[in-house]
């Protein structure tokens, strides 16, 4: 056994994820399309390397775990990650899947190495440290937001909602569902008048941070309708929030020392602050989540360490948890009626993900269900990480009401548990309840047990040897064993307190997919998993180690699969950084794009592609420019026309090797032809992408092959069939190929989702007149005219109709109107003109 290779990778191990843990918390860079592009890169090449160097380690070793108790945990958490790997298998979008299985990999290593490697209390004292430094930062980070001091360009990106590091109301909050506990387990409530006092205080300061942030919610229109009082309250909490802020801060620190509180009042200040920060998200569901962790720490810890009587327990509970949960339901009803489209948004995703759950998308469509593959789908899913993609087929029209938009993209549906079900099945959604059941389980009952061998306070004072609190120190090994125990215990509470809080706040929510709360969250069940197994003794490591060897006795054998671990842990590390580069430059890209700099927005997708093959959104906003830039001449351009291999392959080496070169034909095209080339690679990738089909509708149209645009149109209406100006370029459509009857279909559908949609009633009333509905017509005019009497063109076409009917008198008021509108109106003049003339003469 090498003894200097283990140490090396115990080093990256022990040091490498409590600061992978720090970078992934605080960092971001704007740069980058996605500001936090970075935590998923760092989560790539970061979690790569050091599960790497466990996997080297195990080698070495020969062994997995370290004791069968680890098996507990260790098999569900194995099996999980082979529901993702079938999964994947059985994707029909597997880049997608890809994207998705990397991280579950990642995840699980991260799991095993917290669960067997950090086996100490000063690893895991050491973790704890790093994630409290990243919980202060991002605390601080976020208070600074809250008073508007904001210096990066991203200030205010979603309005008064902080975000700090994580650039996301959501995912801050959750990782502060998470540590709160944590944070609680440093107050000691064994004792029954310290208890006392720390949760009176906590309570107090929670109290003034909360009423704080209502005054923030009710703001000036709020406050106002109070009266002078609301106006006081108004200048004092809103306007000069800062200054109130701080001397609330003082206020409580004043409050604590009258209650003689002795210890820990910075910390009791901090959370005051962790709270400010919490609430301040505006992220009803991490309200919900974090009462949920509130809640269980409390009950956990009255029944299980605070030594009071079972009537004292049963009262204080009854009072405390019924006033948590009350105001919780009274703060989430406020922010409810405030924003109820977030909760309508839910409910309608939850809906037709449950939908989704019941169908299987043929193959390359995401549309069609696929005969014969039911089964599968109900057991094994759809494909890991492939909601996003087949959504768009099952979404509801009610969204885009809500969102108020039709260009957007849902890539998860707002609860963890039926996304897991949805993308593998039963199989998979059982495998991650009974991982989950095993650890709350297993973590309660180790948690009774090791409660129950230090129930009683520690010995006074003058019982030194036995006493670990005492100034002189225990001096028997049953008192370092107590004090181990009675640490033990609290993060146990700590960790399951924040990992239920979590779980619940994932109800309604899906951070536990993204990387600045997934990587916690697998960290948490890890470091979990150790506290319940408890850490072993001393041993001789040489004789351990020879002695449970269970594999690779062979030292040969064992450096040629380190080496190859080695090398692939290198290529990956320069693969993951290729997802960072094409990032950078998609937003480059985007600048450019809205600057109409097309050439040189062009450039920089196709450096996205070299680096990142597969970005969907890169492949759909080139069809877009070119669409945009539509240069129509018919050219061979090698800039744009010449695709090579690396913009289409990760492995452009590998791909010519198996399937050889491909010749370039050297086509001449048009911006037209490129459009529709890059839209066909989107829908390789992505069918129903976003609003890929109304855009080749919309070319379609330019090229007025009015067929395909009709074909392309209502394939998008089939995803989106209230978005109006689909029906109206539809419609458009229709009249050029004289089709009265489809026409006047459509536009009344288009005036039906967009009533204020001027030219959509211009259009009706010309093919109504078409049709020979006259009164029909009238009525489509006049309602152009209502909805807006300062539009010349709605004045022109009643005029318009007026004088095709014969009716020149209501023709001649109309164009007066106009030539009131626009004096230099030539048209207008001329025609007044002449009906003036000819009234005259009739006259003569």
């Amino acid at each position: 056994m090498n003894k200097k290779l283990i140490k090396y990778c115990n080093v990256i191990i022990e040091f490498g994820l409590p600061i992978l843990a720090f970078l992934i918390a605080l960092s971001f860079y704007l740069k980058t399309y996605d500001s936090c592009q970075i935590k998923i890169t760092l989560l790539h090449i970061g979690a790569t390397i050091i599960v790497a160097a466990w996997i080297i380690k195990v080698i070495e070793r020969g062994r997995l775990l370290e004791n069968k108790e680890q098996r507990l945990y260790a098999i569900p958490a194995l099996f999980f990650l082979l529901s993702g790997i079938v999964s994947f298998a059985i994707s029909p979008f597997r880049f997608t899947s890809f994207e998705e299985l990397t991280r579950r990999v990642l995840y699980i290593g991260t799991f095993l190495i917290a669960l067997v490697e950090f086996n100490s209390q000063e690893k895991v004292n050491r973790m704890f440290r790093w994630i409290l430094a990243a919980t202060f930062i991002a605390v601080f980070y976020g208070l600074i937001q809250f008073m508007e001091l904001d210096p990066f360009i991203w200030k205010a990106a979603f309005g008064d909602r902080i975000f700090s590091t994580f650039g996301n109301p959501n995912f801050f909050a959750a990782f502060l569902v998470l540590v709160t506990p944590l944070l609680l387990t440093f107050f000691d409530f064994s004792e029954l008048e310290k208890a006392s006092r720390t949760v009176v205080s906590l309570v107090l300061v929670a109290t003034i941070g909360i009423i704080f942030c209502f005054m923030q919610f009710l703001g000036k229109v709020g406050l106002m309708r109070l009266g002078s009082l609301g106006t006081q309250a108004y200048v004092f909490f809103v306007e000069n929030k800062t200054y109130a802020f701080f001397f609330l801060l003082l206020f409580s620190l004043f409050l604590m020392v009258l209650m003689k509180m002795k210890t820990k009042k910075l910390l009791v200040l901090f959370l005051f602050i962790v709270l400010i920060n919490l609430i301040t998200t505006r992220t009803k569901a991490s309200y919900i989540g974090f009462v949920a962790g509130v809640s269980f720490f409390t009950l956990v810890t009255t029944l299980f360490i605070v030594p009071a009587t079972k009537k004292q327990k049963k009262t204080f509970l009854a009072v405390f948890l019924s006033v948590l949960i009350l105001g919780t339901g009274g703060a989430v009803t406020f922010l409810v009626r405030q924003r109820i489209d977030s909760v309508r948004f839910r409910v309608f995703t939850w809906l037709s993900t449950l939908e989704m759950i019941k169908d299987y998308p043929e193959e390359g469509t995401a549309i069609k269900s696929t005969p014969g593959k039911e089964l599968m789908h109900a057991f094994l899913g759809t494909g890991i990480g492939t909601f996003k993609i087949v959504y768009p087929a099952f979404r509801r029209p009610e969204i885009f009401h809500i969102e108020g938009k039709h260009n957007t993209e849902t890539d998860h549906p707002e609860n963890e548990f039926i996304e897991i079900w949805y993308d593998e099945g039963i199989v998979g959604f059982g495998i991650f309840l009974w991982f989950l059941l095993v650890i709350f389980f297993t973590g309660i009952k180790r948690l009774i047990q090791v409660t129950g061998y230090s129930a009683q306070p520690p010995p006074s004072s003058r019982s030194s040897r036995l006493n670990p609190h005492s100034r002189k120190g225990g001096g028997l090994k049953i008192g370092a064993r107590l004090e181990k125990l009675t640490r033990r215990r609290y993060l146990l509470i700590g960790l399951l307190s924040g990992l239920f809080g979590l779980m619940v706040h994932n109800l309604m929510c899906v951070n536990m997919r993204f990387v600045s709360s997934g990587f916690v969250f697998w960290l948490f069940l890890g470091l979990l998993g150790g506290q319940i197994v408890g850490h072993k003794e001393k041993t001789n490591p040489v004789l351990e180690n020879e002695r449970n060897r269970k594999f690779l006795r062979n030292k040969s054998s064992r450096k040629v699969i380190q080496a190859i671990i080695i090398i692939l842990t290198l290529f990956l590390v320069f693969f993951f950084r290729r997802f960072f580069i094409a990032d950078i430059h998609h937003n480059v890209a985007i600048a450019y794009s809205k600057a109409g700099s097309w050439e040189s927005a062009l450039k920089q997708y196709q450096t996205v592609l070299r680096n990142n093959p597969y970005y969907a959104m890169t492949h759909y906003f080139m069809g877009n420019v070119y669409n945009d830039r539509w240069n129509m001449k018919e050219v061979y351009d090698p800039r744009w026309d010449s695709v090579k291999l690396e913009q289409k392959y990760f492995f452009p080496r590998i791909h010519k090797l198996l399937y050889g070169t491909e010749e370039d034909p050297k086509n001449p095209r048009t911006d037209a032809d490129r459009a529709v080339a890059k839209y066909a690679d989107l829908k390789r990738l992505a069918p129903n992408y976003v609003q890929v089909h109304f855009q080749e509708g919309s070319l379609y149209t330019k090229l007025k092959d009015w067929d395909k645009a009709i074909e392309s149109f209502e394939k998008y209406l089939d995803l989106d069939p209230v978005f109006a100006s689909t029906y109206f370029k539809m419609g458009w459509c229709y009249v050029q190929k004289k089709d009265w009857v489809k026409a006047e279909e459509v536009y009344l559908k288009a005036v039906e989702w967009n009533p204020n949609l001027n030219q959509a009633y211009i259009n009706l009333g010309n093919v109504y007149f078409m049709q020979k509905k006259f009164k029909e017509a009238e009525e489509s005019f006049k309602k152009t005219v209502e909805l807006n009497n300062s539009d010349i063109g709605a004045h022109r076409s009643l005029a318009t109709f007026y004088w095709n009917t014969n009716r020149r008198g209501l023709a001649l008021k109309e164009w007066k109107r106009i030539l009131e509108l626009n004096p230099d109106d030539k048209q207008a003049k001329s025609i007044i003109e002449q009906m003036t003339g000819l009234k005259q003469k009739v006259k003569d």
